[in-house]
């Protein structure tokens, strides 16, 4: 569903998505926070919401996507601090308003495509 002109917020995730494997949302005009429901596609491998507006922080429950192999927040309005939850994902976090330090496991596990 990328760059398909799609708007709003990203709804809910329903329990009957739980064996998404990719979902992605790039270059779209879609807003409003990611749900916390995030964390229910425990089978995700592949997430990508770049290039729209979301705002707002991560929901800790993406640190529970452990298949999550590829993932791209880049170019949004994201903020607040990166959580350790998220040390062992591979995500790229570039041109957001994200504040504070690099978790230190982050550095170790050379996780960040970009920043």
């Amino acid at each position: 569903m990328s760059s398909c002109d799609l708007s709003g917020p990203i709804p809910t995730i329903q329990d009957d998505l739980v064996f998404l494997e990719k979902l992605n949302l790039a270059n779209n005009q879609l807003n409003g926070t990611l749900p916390e429901t995030i964390g229910n596609l425990v089978y995700l491998s592949y997430f990508s919401i770049q290039n729209n507006q979301i705002s707002g922080t991560l929901p800790s429950s993406i640190g529970e996507l452990t298949n999550l192999l590829y993932c791209n927040l880049g170019n949004n309005m994201l903020s607040g601090t990166l959580s350790q939850t998220l040390s062992s994902l591979n995500i790229a976090y570039f041109f957001n308003q994200f504040e504070g330090t690099i978790p230190i496991q982050h550095e170790i596990n050379r996780t960040f495509s970009y920043l």
